[in-house]
């Protein structure tokens, strides 16, 4: 057996090993922006590029109406059991903690529950973009030319109190 093939199975488990760090940061960009849309997060804190790019939609809504879209985007995903949808979202942190104390790591159930906690975040992603959309089409023009300036007015904001900062 030569060199180059023994090698390649630990490029291949390295290269899962990358990938699985590129979803995690995935399911970091994805929960700041859910968390953005579903509470309307905290506005002072570190910039990212993901929430900002869609608090402006949100911040420009009256905040009934940032309510509304999440209690819709909680029906959507969790069928009104935010409780059940939080306890699952837990049951994979759990699970993912387990897999990474172990002696022997299993990268594929490790993959697996990130999997899952992907597609529960695009889920709430998704669900927000459609609540969103919905919310907005049933605005009136002159209702969605309001808001339309309101968002402007939170896309100016949001430059001016980034001057000087990195």
């Amino acid at each position: 057996m030569s060199d180059t093939d023994q090698k390649q199975p630990r490029s291949g488990r390295v290269l899962r090993v990358l990938l699985f760090v590129s979803l995690a940061g995935n399911l970091v960009v994805l929960g700041l922006v859910v968390g953005a849309v579903l509470k309307g997060g905290p506005h002072d804190g570190p910039r990212n590029l993901a929430r900002d790019t869609v608090a402006p939609f949100t911040r420009a809504l009256a905040r009934e109406d940032r309510r509304s879209i999440g209690r819709d985007i909680r029906q959507t995903v969790a069928g009104g059991d935010a409780a059940a949808w939080r306890a699952a979202r837990q049951q994979r942190y759990t699970e993912a903690l387990r897999l990474l104390r172990e002696e022997s790591f299993d990268a594929d159930a490790f993959g697996a529950v990130l999997a899952g906690q992907v597609a529960q975040v695009q889920a709430v992603a998704g669900a927000g973009s459609v609540a969103l959309t919905r919310h907005i089409a049933g605005m009136s023009a002159s209702e969605r030319q309001s808001y339309a300036d309101r968002v402007e007015e939170e896309l100016r904001r949001g430059k001016k109190d980034r001057k000087g900062k990195p």
